[in-house]
């Protein structure tokens, strides 16, 4: 009887690297960016997970406004619909991929809803993982990604794609890197014009009190990071701006004039 106890550690382990490399993805199950971004752990050729194998793979991403229209550049708060392609040579059983959105500061973007089927989307530390939920059986992902507030900047997005063999064992896929970088896209305004003398107290908690010496009208819209816009409205002179039924966390408010001119600033909620 001793002699079987190797004999069926070693089937154990098989089992377990079968059923990691047909699970979720390393953020649902180990909290891992492995996109190859600057936050991450590495990609998913890493020793222990996919190595490079049977396929040569390449990602290909983009983004369509609601047009059909490929896209560069993005507007604040616009939906768009976001497909990868994972483009592997011979015939792979299966895909898998984990993707991540950045600012150039690396600090998490989000906004993606929606995902295919098989498609789950983890959280990390506030950030978001679109990654697959088990074994894709197509090399074609889409989702939903909505564009952050303004003044955001540029967004990174990050991903890495696997091509699955099928031996349920991580040995002989293939992996491919890709990422894309969309800008903000500026208006004819003036960006960040100061047209705020002031605002307080911040952090706030209830009443946001707006200082505006022109005594100008205007115009101003509340987001999320994540790009949803809360709430708008307009002040003249000095006015206070209800923060009462926002819940807690960091918001945008951009305010415009009558010229035209802009000025975004950053708002933290108690």
């Amino acid at each position: 009887m001793k002699k079987l106890y190797p004999l069926l550690s070693g089937l154990f382990m098989i089992g377990i690297f079968g059923l990691l490399s047909n699970s979720g993805g390393r953020a649902s199950l180990f909290g891992q960016d492995n996109t190859g971004s600057p936050i991450s752990n590495g990609t998913c050729a890493n020793a222990g997970c996919h190595s490079a194998g049977a396929f040569d793979v390449d990602l290909d991403i983009e983004l369509r406004d609601a047009n059909g229209a490929l896209i560069n550049e993005y507007e604040p708060g616009l939906e768009y619909d976001l497909t990868m392609r994972i483009v592997a040579s011979e015939n792979p059983n299966g895909y898998g991929f984990q993707m991540v959105s950045l600012d150039d500061n690396n600090n998490g973007v989000n906004g993606f809803s929606n995902p295919s089927s098989g498609v789950q989307i983890s959280d990390v530390s506030g950030i978001q993982y679109p990654e697959q939920a088990g074994t894709l059986g197509s090399n074609v992902i889409t989702m939903k990604w909505t564009a952050p507030a303004p003044g955001t900047g540029n967004v990174n997005v990050y991903a890495v794609g696997n091509a699955l063999n099928g031996n349920g064992s991580p040995a002989g896929d293939g992996v491919g890197t890709g990422s894309v970088t969309i800008g903000e896209k500026m208006t004819s305004s003036t960006i960040n014009t100061e047209i705020v003398s002031s605002i307080y107290p911040n952090p706030v908690q209830n009443q946001l009190r707006v200082e505006n010496e022109d005594n100008d009208l205007l115009q101003y819209a509340i987001y999320q990071l994540n790009g949803s816009k809360v709430a708008t409205g307009s002040i003249s002179g000095s006015s206070y701006i209800d923060m009462s039924t926002q819940t807690t966390g960091i918001y945008l408010i951009q305010f415009r004039n009558s010229n035209n001119d802009q000025e975004t600033l950053r708002i933290i909620k108690e």
